[in-house]
């Protein structure tokens, strides 16, 4: 009964200390009016001119995340910011 009380209290520790930091991934880009943001082929065509090739484009906590390659060919996952298409955190 104590090992179970134990592993309980550490699963809360884990989920109320765990929480503040997960709601922070990703997080960097405003909210934006659709307006005022880039459609998806809109950020394909200016990602291709930085030299990236374009695998998929979806929307995640307020960011575009982009899965591709680079110039290089090599792999890469990164937000970016859905209105000026700077680039928020690399995932590699």
């Amino acid at each position: 009964m104590i090992k179970q009380a134990t592993l309980a209290s550490a699963l809360l520790a884990a989920l109320v200390l765990g929480g503040p930091v997960r709601a922070e991934e990703g997080a960097g880009c405003p909210n934006y009016a659709k307006d005022q943001m880039m459609t998806k082929d809109q950020l394909t065509a200016k990602l291709k001119t930085m030299g990236y090739n374009v695998r998929g484009i979806e929307a995640q906590e307020g960011c575009w995340e982009v899965k591709g390659f680079d110039k290089d060919g090599k792999r890469v996952e990164f937000h970016i910011d859905p209105a000026t298409a700077e680039i928020k955190a690399d995932e590699d």
